[in-house]
């Protein structure tokens, strides 16, 4: 499989105990897209 970095947009969240809204700053995360083997085991 193959690990990439992928870029992620800003957002708004909820504080869920006050339910105050909380912006997200932009950044990165990690994807994993598996390969064919790892694909056809299930």
């Amino acid at each position: 499989g193959v690990f990439q970095v992928k870029p992620r947009k800003r957002g708004i969240g909820r504080n869920p105990r006050t339910g105050k809204e909380v912006r997200i700053p932009p950044g990165r995360t990690i994807r994993f897209k598996p390969g064919k083997d790892l694909q056809n085991i299930g």
